[in-house]
């Protein structure tokens, strides 16, 4: 059977330019998120990431409100996370976000998880999602002003 990798994540960033990336999640590592390695456990790093993407769509008019009134929202069809540091109970983190492409029906987004009391990046997740219509179950383009939003928040060239 061939053997198949995975493409490259982007290089981290350092720590201040993580930091210098929109803060999208503020938590700290509760004792359920401990498994029995005695660190954070792989699923609770997809849930913060996945905080921080909801928290980037709400203050980008794509919450709760615009699935139910326009019945559309967005999947997550692709994820890449790397690890780089170990998080323990009662670390505090942070999630820092950027839009990395915006298309017109698709985005692609860089989050950071920054282990704030040690100063360094724990992990970062590059995740591709597309914008949906929810009826048909099929992708869907993003409204203008949506899209407009998204392309804004795009790092410059």
């Amino acid at each position: 059977m061939p053997r198949t990798t995975l493409p490259r994540l982007a290089e981290p960033p350092s720590v201040d330019e993580a930091l210098a990336m929109e803060r999208t999640l503020e938590a700290t590592v509760e004792p359920r998120f401990i498994d029995a390695m005695g660190h954070m456990n792989v699923s609770f790093y997809v849930q913060l990431f996945d905080r921080g993407t909801w928290e980037l769509f709400h203050r980008l008019g794509m919450d709760e409100r615009y699935v139910r009134e326009t019945q559309r929202g967005a999947f997550a069809v692709e994820q890449h996370i790397r690890y780089l540091g170990e998080l323990r109970e009662g670390d505090a983190v942070e999630i820092h976000t950027r839009i990395l492409d915006a298309g017109p029906r698709s985005l692609t987004i860089l989050h950071v998880m920054v282990d704030v009391g040690h100063r360094r990046l724990a992990a970062m997740m590059e995740v591709v999602g597309v914008h949906m219509d929810l009826r048909t179950r099929k992708s869907a383009p993003l409204a203008e002003p949506l899209l407009a939003a998204l392309r804004g928040r795009l790092p410059p060239c």
